[in-house]
């Protein structure tokens, strides 16, 4: 287990980035299958949205995009 100060990644901004990135992903998904449509492709619409956020405006979505870790598990999703 990793203590608190011990230098080590700081997961709490991966941890939310999976979150925002998973639950945004099965509303997408979810709302594609409403209209009798493949999730997968409401969960790809809900990814290319989350990625054109800082396009928005939405600046907050950056802090995310710093994460060596979160880019680490997305190269892993890529590869899988």
């Amino acid at each position: 287990m990793l203590a608190v100060g011990s230098g080590g990644p700081d997961v709490g901004p991966v941890l939310l980035g999976l979150t925002v990135v998973l639950v945004v992903a099965k509303l997408g998904g979810a709302l594609f299958e409403a209209f009798n449509q493949s999730a997968v492709l409401g969960e790809l619409l809900a990814g290319v949205l989350i990625g054109t956020l800082n396009h928005l405006g939405l600046v907050e979505v950056n802090v995310l995009r710093n994460q060596p870790l979160l880019e680490l598990l997305a190269e892993l999703g890529v590869i899988l």
